[in-house]
C-alpha cells in the first residue's frame, strides 16, 4: 500500500474544507483556495460540461448551478494523484430541483486539477 504524498494529503484538506462550505452553500468560501492558474474539468454528465479556467469561472458556473439546485451536496469522495502537480476527484452529487422539485443524483463525477501550463 502507497503511502499519501505531502501534495495529495494537503489537496485533500483544503478540498475537504471546501467541501463543507460548498455543502453548506457557500461557494466563495468553497472555491476560495483555487490558484488563478487551475484548470478544472466537468465531468460529462454536467450540464453546460466543460474546462472551467480560473477560480473566478468556477465560482461563477457553482453558483448559477446552487440556483437550480439548492439544496445540493456532495459525498463519497474518492482522491487520485496522477502525478505531483494533478489530481482527480471522484464523487456523487445530489440535490432537488428549484422550480421542478425533482431529485436528481449524479455518480462518479470526477474533477480533475492541475495549473495551466
Amino acid at each position: 500500500m502507497n503511502e499519501e504524498s505531502d501534495f495529495l494529503r494537503s489537496f485533500r484538506v483544503l478540498f475537504e474544507e471546501g467541501n463543507r462550505a460548498w455543502n453548506e452553500g457557500d461557494v466563495k468560501r468553497a472555491y476560495a483556495a483555487l490558484p488563478d492558474d487551475l484548470d478544472y474539468r466537468l465531468a460529462s454528465s454536467w450540464p453546460q460540461a466543460r474546462v472551467l479556467r480560473g477560480g473566478d469561472e468556477v465560482v461563477a458556473f457553482f453558483e448559477d448551478f446552487q440556483e437550480t439546485f439548492p439544496d445540493a451536496r456532495t459525498s463519497s469522495h474518492e482522491f487520485i494523484e496522477v502525478n505531483e502537480r494533478t489530481v482527480i476527484v471522484g464523487f456523487q452529487v445530489t440535490g432537488t430541483g428549484r422550480t421542478s422539485g425533482a431529485g436528481t443524483a449524479m455518480g462518479s463525477c470526477v474533477r480533475g486539477w492541475s495549473p495551466s501550463a
